[in-house]
């Protein structure tokens, strides 16, 4: 007796944001990427090292503080970040709520940098890097059979 096994993929989900690639020192290069922070759009670098995402004290003052903690770098060198609680994060089609992001309590010059989405928004999800169409996508899969 023979049996067959027949699976099928059916595409039941796909997200994506587009990425807008900036030319860097020593010829790297980094990714931004389209954001709103509660409906406001900003222009996010996106750091896929880093787990949490952060905005400047500037911008998000009148947050409440709901936690804190001490984030590092590469250098090494630790920055003291507010936690507070974003209500909508979206960046492009993906979206959470009730978020959690770093609030830097220290000021910077750098334009855009504090903006900064973590690879920790991305949790639970597979992302792949379209570079040739400039996207970040998710796709979901069901798999039948």
């Amino acid at each position: 007796m023979k049996v067959l096994v027949l699976s099928m993929f059916f595409l039941t989900q796909a997200f994506a944001a587009q990425m807008i690639l900036r030319q860097g020192p020593i010829r790297s290069g980094k990714i931004f990427i389209p954001c709103s922070f509660d409906l406001i759009d900003y222009e996010c670098f996106f750091d896929s090292g880093a787990q949490k995402s952060n905005v400047p004290f500037a911008s998000f003052e009148d947050y409440q503080k709901v936690g804190q903690y001490m984030a590092g770098g590469a250098s090494g060198a630790k920055l003291e970040y507010d936690e507070i609680l974003i209500k909508k994060l979206e960046v492009g089609e993906f979206f959470q709520e009730n978020f959690k992001v770093g609030r830097l309590k220290l000021i910077t010059n750098e334009e855009n940098e504090d903006f900064m989405i973590g690879s920790g928004f991305f949790s639970n999800r597979s992302i792949y890097f379209d570079f040739k169409h400039k996207l970040i996508e998710h796709r979901s899969r069901k798999i039948f059979g």
